[in-house]
This record gives C-alpha cells, structure tokens and sequence, in this order.
C-alpha cells in the first residue's frame, strides 16, 4: 500500500510546518511523518486530555516528491536509517511529550516498501498547549515536527486572549502588501467551532480562532474562509470583495505569531514555525500573520517571516 497525495492535499499532511529540502524535486525527501495519522483531522499531532499520560504509537515514514510533483509515503530505504533517527525538543519550557527510544524498532513499512520507525511516544499532558518533538533524519536531512497537546476535554473550544493582530497575504509579506488585516480587542477559543468526529477542541485561543474572528465582528477582516473537510486546516479565504484566496500547486496556508518587543518591532515565537495553527496557544498582544507559500522550501520560511519584524 502505498500513499499518494497531491500537492494541496499534503498541506493537511504538513500543517505542522514540516519542512525539509529547500526547492524540492523528483525523488527528494521533504519530510517525515506519522503514516497513521496522515489523514487525520490533526496530522503528527497527539492530544490529551489535562493531567492525563497516553501513549501513542508511531510509525513514521519518509514523504518523498515523486516524478509528476505528487507527494508519497515511503519507508525508509533500510532498517538502519529508519533506526537512526534523533529527537529534538522544539519547546523546551513544555513537559508534555516524551519520546521512548528504549521502544524503537524498524519492520516493514505499511507504505508497502522499505522500513519503518516504530516507536512508543507519551503525551504527559502536564499543560495545556502544545509540546513540540522534531525528529531528523542524519541520512536525508529531511525532518518532521510532532506536537503533543495538552487540552481539557471538559471544556472544548474556551478560553479568551486580549489584543489580537491578524495579516493576511497572497505571497511574501516582506515584499507584498496584505489583502486583508485587522485588530481584535479579544479573540475567544469558540471563534472556530471544531467539529470534527473525534477530534478535540482545544481549551485555549489559537491562530484558526483569529482567522475565524475576522468573520464575527465588525469592522468584518474576511467574508469567510474553508477548511479542507473533516480537517483543522484551512483551504481558502475569502475577502471582502468576494475574492477567493486560495493556494496553487506546491503551495498551502504558512503561518506565524509575533509578540512586540519595543519601539515597533515585533519578534517571531519560534514555537508557530513547529506547531500548526490550531495547536498554537495564542497569547496576549499577538500578531498572527497567514502567507500562501511553499511548504516545503524550508528557507523560504524563514524569509517570508524573519525573526524581527517593524510594524
């Protein structure tokens, strides 16, 4: 069985900014992801409840830009490469996510070919929010961001943040201007209904909440916006004018949080390039700033939004 996106179908697989090999071609590796929960409303993502430990296992394969620019799950090219995998912790003031490399072992790939990794990973949940694990692969260079979010289940879709900034561009928004942007003196954790089976609403404010914002109150930032179905991650925004804003081929929804540090500028929270925009936790005086760009040039990334930014 082998596993085939095209290219705005991965956008959901990548949502968690998995970045790997800058301009990408046939036969490159860009990422690495969890192969049972590609198709799932939050990929690479594992939620549970507050003050509750799960495990969850994974089976993390390699995403490969086959010849017609498509995006497949692949196993590994041997059991030692699937092996070698090295863990990072991306949000080191988190105690969520803990990763049990005493439980690696590499066997066949339920991609069909090649190996897999299949390791038990726990989800602590010590705090609400999201703990990001990055793991990398010494062989390809391509990597993968897995997030471990601690939300209350008792109460899904809460929680207000004060102070929200939103920015929304077709392109780089150092060189563009945005088609649409907007303040909000609150943003509430309800703004976006999550109403995907099975799926948990998180009990905190996140970057979809803004999104979703921009459509309730007036002065209005969106007409609307879509989510691919039975996801967490955005499709298309509408304008105001009734413009449909929606990424091309290779293209998906980039995003970043910046917070003010002083005489105008703002500074990139690192944490927004690992964890997907329904996994952030916002915090107070926030600027969310949404791009449509390359998922996979890492370096394009980190272009379309610097650390320091002047507003």
């Amino acid at each position: 069985m082998k596993r085939i996106f095209t290219a705005m179908a991965l956008a959901i697989l990548m949502v968690a900014a998995t970045f790997g090999a800058a301009f990408a071609a046939a036969g490159d590796v860009v990422g690495l992801a969890d192969f049972w929960t590609s198709g799932t409303a939050r990929p690479n993502t594992y939620t549970a409840d507050l003050g509750v430990s799960e495990d969850f296992p994974l089976e993390i394969v390699q995403v490969v830009e086959d010849a017609s620019g498509d995006f497949v799950l692949e196993g590994f090219p041997t059991a030692q490469e699937a092996l070698s995998l090295q863990w990072a912790q991306s949000t080191p003031g988190m105690q969520n996510g803990e990763i049990l490399t005493a439980t690696y072992s590499a066997d066949i790939s339920p991609t069909g070919s090649g190996f897999a990794l299949y390791v038990l990973a726990r989800n602590n949940a010590n705090s609400v929010g999201p703990d990001s694990w990055m793991a990398g692969d010494p062989t390809s260079g391509a990597n993968g961001s897995f997030s471990f979010v601690g939300t209350d289940y008792a109460h899904p879709d809460s929680g207000t943040v004060n102070g929200i900034r939103i920015e929304f561009y077709d392109a780089d928004p150092t060189t563009t201007s945005y088609f649409a942007a907007g303040a909000f003196e609150v943003v509430n954790g309800n703004d976006d209904y999550d109403t995907v089976p099975g799926d948990y609403g998180r009990s905190y404010p996140t970057p979809l909440d803004a999104v979703a914002h921009g459509t309730l109150s007036a002065p209005y930032v969106i007409s609307t916006y879509h989510k691919f179905s039975q996801t967490q991650t955005i499709n298309d925004i509408v304008d105001m004018n009734g413009v449909t804003h929606v990424p091309g081929s290779g293209e998906g929804w980039l995003y970043a949080v910046y917070y003010p540090s002083g005489s105008g500028t703002f500074t990139r929270d690192n944490v927004s390039e690992y964890v997907g925009y329904d996994d952030y936790r916002l915090g107070e005086d926030a600027l969310a700033i949404f791009a449509i760009g390359d998922y996979d040039d890492f370096k394009m990334y980190h272009s379309y939004f610097p650390d320091i930014i002047y507003r």
